[in-house]
């Protein structure tokens, strides 16, 4: 029995580690203008791996998906924010908060899935219903709603990053050309 641990570095690792390099250099150009942003771009990493799949074709489709998804998340938050703040400012230090404030996410989480399943991403709906969550509780400071924006940003990018390296820069070969090539 062979105990010998091969490893294994092909193009969907490559692809994977570049979309992180490039997605850093691009997250410094904001950075040149708003020093004080974070130098790691979480969520543009998390979405550019996310996104760099085994085809070309399911990348372009899953993009769409992600977007749609993220967005309807994005929005959700944007929305319930202001009603979070307003708790928060009446009731902190208070067991009700906690109360309101799970029922507020509740709410959020069922607005996404239904909207995100109305847009016909509901392989997305567990993302949209967490980036939701992400988006409504998990920001540190004062502005929430620049966090979001950060985030949201952070996310195009990171899809983006994932669409250049793999459609454009290094797509894989459609089937099409997979079956003319074996053809010849």
């Amino acid at each position: 029995m062979d105990s010998t641990i091969h490893l294994h570095i092909g193009m969907r690792k490559i692809k994977t580690l570049l979309t992180i390099i490039l997605g850093f250099l691009l997250w410094q150009i904001p950075r040149l203008f708003f020093p004080g942003l974070e130098i790691h771009p979480l969520f543009t990493y998390a979405y550019g791996i996310l996104e760099i799949r085994n085809t070309s074709e399911n990348t372009k489709t899953f993009s769409v998906l992600r977007i749609k998804a993220n967005m309807v998340a994005f929005a959700t938050a944007l929305l319930l924010t202001p009603l979070r703040i307003f708790m928060y400012s009446r009731l902190e230090g208070t067991s009700l908060l906690t109360c309101l404030d799970l029922g507020l996410i509740i709410i959020g989480v069922l607005i996404a899935l239904t909207l995100v399943e109305r847009l016909h991403c509901g392989s997305m709906s567990g993302l949209a219903a967490a980036y939701f969550i992400i988006l409504l509780i998990f920001y540190n400071g004062d502005n929430p709603y620049l966090y979001a924006f950060l985030r949201a940003s952070q996310t195009l990018m990171g899809i983006a990053v994932a669409w250049l390296v793999n459609v454009v820069l290094l797509p894989y070969p459609s089937r099409k050309q997979k079956k003319e090539s074996q053809e010849i």
